[in-house]
């Protein structure tokens, strides 16, 4: 069992406190635990009120202040499910165990692999031409150890493929510049080096008829975005064995 991780809670109200200190006490002997953070010393995690905009400003007023506070793994925590886009790391109240050792375990393992040599062993090609998704699908796919080349354009894409590197999955927007994803995708299939590589084309719509155009054009799965850490990860494991 690893040492216990310093946690830190702002803007949470007393009674978040209290279930937070009881499941902390959970953890004791769990293979990851978790205390509350003394005041002298740095906390490893950092929980944050999203839905009280004075604690947010002031966090961000403090990160500025103090640029290491940003490097430190924050998680909003909120009575709204928040998606991906908005931050690595998020809580959806009430605060319950399973929900709290999910991602704070997430966390904890990410902690571990930073100390340890990094293997990657997976390839990713992700094509869209949004600098936020591909920062986010990045983060995300790293984080699962999988390296990441990038595309913004279909030709940029064909370009790569053509380059001879072999993927183990293809994250596809169906809205590209030039070549839109469906013709990319149909084009990645036709393609004998490639044509077993699954490909999950990203979409913004979720319409019955856009699921149906993904599937003739040869993907192996839709998701619409903004895509869930729970969503996207499960679409990675069932591709990438």
């Amino acid at each position: 069992m690893s040492s216990p991780l310093a946690v830190v809670a702002i803007g949470l109200h007393p009674r978040e406190h209290n279930v937070l200190r009881s499941i902390f006490n959970l953890s004791s002997s769990r293979e990851h635990s978790y205390v509350w953070a003394p005041e002298d010393e740095e906390p490893h995690i950092v929980l944050l009120d999203r839905d009280d905009p004075v604690t947010m400003s002031e966090w961000s007023a403090l990160c500025s202040k103090e640029p290491g506070k940003a490097t430190l793994p924050t998680v909003l925590v909120s009575k709204d499910a928040l998606p991906l886009e908005v931050a690595p790391y998020t809580l959806k109240r009430p605060l319950v165990a399973s929900r709290v050792f999910n991602v704070l375990d997430t966390i904890a393992q990410e902690l571990q692999a930073a100390v340890a040599p990094i293997l990657l062993h997976h390839r990713a090609l992700v094509v869209d031409d949004s600098p936020t998704t591909l920062k986010q699908l990045t983060l995300e796919l790293e984080r699962l150890g999988i390296a990441v080349d990038l595309a913004e354009t279909g030709e940029q894409a064909l370009d790569v493929l053509n380059q001879g590197t072999g993927y183990d999955v293809i994250f596809l927007d169906v809205v590209l510049p030039g070549v839109d994803g469906y013709k990319l995708c149909k084009t990645i299939k036709r393609n004998k080096a490639h044509k077993r590589t699954p490909v999950i084309m990203l979409t913004g719509k979720g319409s019955p008829f856009d699921r149906v155009r993904g599937k003739f054009a040869g993907c192996n799965t839709y998701l619409t975005k903004p895509v869930s850490r729970e969503r996207f990860q499960t679409a990675v494991h069932k591709y990438i064995a």
